[in-house]
């Protein structure tokens, strides 16, 4: 199943799959470099929002994608 497919349908599994093939580790280091400042648990449901962030860092982390990908500290 593609990720269009699994997005459109919520099938959680195959995120879950693509923190294990990406690595959960990955997904936290980018998340910081992004503007995350909470702790995250490097886990494989981390792809579906299990991690508690503050509006701050969520705003902070859009602004990253918004702008490029460079990260401007709010």
């Amino acid at each position: 199943m593609d990720l269009w497919t699994a997005t459109q349908n919520s099938v959680n599994v195959v995120f879950a799959q693509l923190a294990i093939d990406v690595g959960a580790e990955n997904i936290v280091e980018t998340a910081h470099l992004m503007g995350i400042t909470s702790a995250l648990d490097a886990v494989p449901s981390i792809t579906l929002g299990v991690e508690e962030v503050s509006t701050l860092d969520m705003a902070s982390s859009f602004g990253t994608l918004a702008n490029d990908g460079v990260h401007c500290q709010p």
